[in-house]
This record gives C-alpha cells, structure tokens and sequence, in this order.
C-alpha cells in the first residue's frame, strides 16, 4: 500500500476509534527547488538513507506522527528530526478529515 493509502486508512481508524480525535493527514515535501526529501535518519540502526522520494504523507495525532516506519507513532519533533534536511521540507496539513475540510 502506498504512504498516502495508507496514511488516509490511518486517520480513518482513529476518527472511528475517537470522533473527536485531532489526525490530520499530513504531505511531507521539498520546498523550493529541492527535487527530492534527501536523506533520512534511520535511529533503528543507526543508518542514513538516501530516499528517492518526491513526496511522503503521515498523519499527525495527539502531536505524534504516523507512518508505515512508524505505525505506533513517535513524537513530532523526533520524526521531523530524521530528515537531514528538515529546514527544506514542508510538512503541511491537507486535509482535517474530521471537519471534511481541505486545509490548503
């Protein structure tokens, strides 16, 4: 399943666990020119790797983030800390599911 599938499924089973759950979906991307996300710190092992990915989704919920890596969630700060260059990415919220707002 891919990330956004799958990031979508997510926030869906927590709006069904907790109607007044607070995920959002959130797109991970380069700002600017960067082509790519870059390199992500992988603290499992102590390895970085490079991605080719263009984009990414999570979902962000009681301020952790979700995603197939981490599907238990890890605090925000941490998840944003994995990517090397952090300061280059957005991590936007796209859609307030709850409300059925599109939030860009």
């Amino acid at each position: 399943m891919g990330c956004e599938a799958w990031a979508k499924n997510l926030v869906s089973k927590f709006l069904e666990a907790d109607p007044e759950s607070d995920a959002v979906l959130i797109e991970i991307a380069p700002k600017g020119d960067m082509p790519l996300l870059g390199m992500v710190f992988m603290p499992e092992d102590g390895k970085v790797v490079r991605t080719n990915w263009h984009y990414h989704y999570a979902v962000l919920c009681d301020h952790e983030m979700h995603d197939q890596q981490y599907p238990n969630g890890i605090s925000e700060r941490a998840y944003k800390d994995r990517f090397t260059n952090k300061n280059e990415i957005d991590f936007t919220p796209i859609r307030d599911w709850k409300h059925g707002v599109y939030l860009r």
